[in-house]
């Protein structure tokens, strides 16, 4: 395996398996590294589109995986606030359950973590859009709500090396921002994975998206839909996250890999229990598979 040096600007618990001598390679993590949110959006568009499908000789997009809208604050209130016909268009172009009335706008487009973004109402009167027009060139996205939470919820998928892990954020101190205040961390699942062409390949990431509901129209129920939000390639690592009593692991007899079978074998045992996460993933593991990763 290679000899492999981190560099980072925060630190994380599997941090002291990394090298300082006779390196082959360096592993780049820091909190600002990589693309910027308009970049990273773009990039998404790019990933979700990925998942289309042939139908009838034509390309289909996967209609359960999206991207949330996204543009500069004045290219989304012309398209879809200005005026009646321009809500007309919004509900042509996009079939959520409810009207979408308030846009993440990003103060500092390389921030992560809940961080760099404030949240404004723009479905307002000819009076006050003075205030909407102080960020008309910042870029944004549609605010989404989860409506089957009563909290700010978001999924993530965690991939340290070949690991993949599934988590649900639910802040209970925040009223917008499900990654801040204080936050429970649900695991949901664990998984390998095998770099895959078309598939984001990088040796750590943390993918995030939102659950919206846009009708049923079989029974006119509400229907959930996922919308990737954001994309991280130096997350942090939870310190520890809540392992539920029900379901989880239920099927890991089904894996043949006997690396997470072992690791989904131990996860049972912790059923409803809140764990340091390096109770599933060793510190020497994470960072070896890491480095292995990047070395394949």
């Amino acid at each position: 395996m290679l000899k492999m040096r981190l560099i980072s600007d925060f630190l994380d618990y599997y941090d002291h398996h990394f090298d300082c001598d006779k390196i082959d390679a360096v592993f780049l993590r820091k909190s600002k590294s990589g693309l910027n949110r308009r970049q990273m959006l773009k990039y998404l568009d790019n990933y979700a589109a990925g998942f289309a499908t042939m139908f009838n000789g034509k390309l289909c997009p996967d209609p359960w995986k999206k991207v949330v809208p996204h543009g500069t604050v004045g290219e989304l209130f012309e398209k879809y606030f200005k005026d009646e016909e321009a809500r007309r268009r919004f509900y042509k172009d996009y079939d959520f359950e409810h009207f979408i009335s308030e846009l993440v706008v990003y103060s500092d487009e390389d921030a992560h973590r809940g961080e760099g973004k404030i949240r404004i109402d723009i479905n307002v009167g000819e009076n006050e859009r003075e205030e909407i027009k102080k960020y008309w060139n910042n870029y944004a996205s549609f605010y989404l709500e989860d409506y089957f939470s009563s909290y700010p919820r978001s999924y993530r998928t965690l991939c340290i090396g070949e690991y993949v892990f599934n988590l649900a954020y639910l802040s209970l101190t925040d009223t917008w921002r499900s990654n801040v205040g204080i936050v429970n961390i649900v695991l949901n699942n664990i998984d390998v994975r095998k770099p895959v062409k078309n598939e984001i390949n990088y040796a750590l990431y943390a993918l995030d998206s939102v659950n919206t509901t846009v009708p049923n129209p079989d029974d006119h129920s509400a229907m959930y839909r996922k919308h990737f939000v954001d994309f991280n390639i130096a997350p942090q690592v939870p310190e520890t996250v809540i392992i539920p009593s029900w379901g989880f692991g239920d099927l890991w007899h089904i894996h043949t890999d006997k690396k997470i079978k072992g690791v989904l074998e131990n996860v049972r045992k912790l059923k409803g229990q809140e764990v340091e996460f390096k109770e599933i993933l060793p510190a020497k593991e994470a960072a070896e598979s890491i480095k292995k990763w990047i070395e394949n």
